[in-house]
Formats: structure tokens, sequence, C-alpha cells
């Protein structure tokens, strides 16, 4: 009895697997697929944005790094030596930061528009 069990659960497990297998793989309504693509249009923007910026940020904290360690040697205030250089890295480069922004959020507007001209049909 206890062996039959067994051997039907695991037919039913085995059938079920099977049955979940074989699930299309892209969904027929061009709302979700057009969704989808926007997803990775938006995934691709933030990846490069993440870049761009993290970049921007490691050169604002080396910068403020060295001046509070400058002014601790000097024996000056360190928290103050901090915020006048990052915010001196900050102002110098902030329009190579606005023309890297500028470049890939017309990326970003011009996929976006290639995507929304493949399914016309649907509205978000």
């Amino acid at each position: 009895m206890l062996k039959s069990t067994l051997v039907i659960a695991t037919l039913l497990t085995a059938l079920a697997g099977s049955v979940q297998a074989q699930a299309p793989a892209a969904p027929a309504d061009p709302i979700v697929q057009m969704r989808l693509e926007m997803k990775e249009v938006d995934k691709t923007y933030s990846d490069k944005r993440k870049v761009i910026t993290d970049e921007r940020k490691a050169k604002v904290k080396a910068a403020g790094d060295a001046a509070a360690a400058d002014a601790t040697a000097k024996g000056a205030e360190p928290g103050v030596a901090r915020r006048n250089a990052e915010a001196k890295v900050k102002a110098s480069t902030k329009a190579e930061h606005d023309g890297k922004m500028k470049v890939i959020k017309k990326e970003h507007a011009d996929a976006a528009a290639v995507v929304k001209k493949k399914y016309p049909a649907a509205k978000t």
C-alpha cells in the first residue's frame, strides 16, 4: 500500500513537472511583450547610468579622503576640508558627467521609441 502511494505520488510529481516545462517561452500578448522589451531598455539605461555615476562618486570620494587626510596632518578641521574638496571636484566634473548622461539619455529615448513603434497598438 505504501509503495503504491509513493509510486503514484512520484508519477504525479513527474507529470506536473513536465506540464510546467511545456509552458510557452514568450507571451503572445503585445502589451506584455512591449513591457518586457521596455524593461530591458530601462535596465540597460540604468546599468550605464550607474557606471557613469560611480566613476564620478569615486573621484569625489578620493578627493575628499585626500583633503581630510591632509587636513588632519596639518591639524585643521577634516570635515570642512572634505566638504570643500568634494564640492570643488563635483563642480569640475559636472560638465563631463552631464555630457555622458545626455548621451545615454538620448540612447534610452531612441531605444524606447523603437520599442513603442514596434508595438503601435499596445497602449500602456
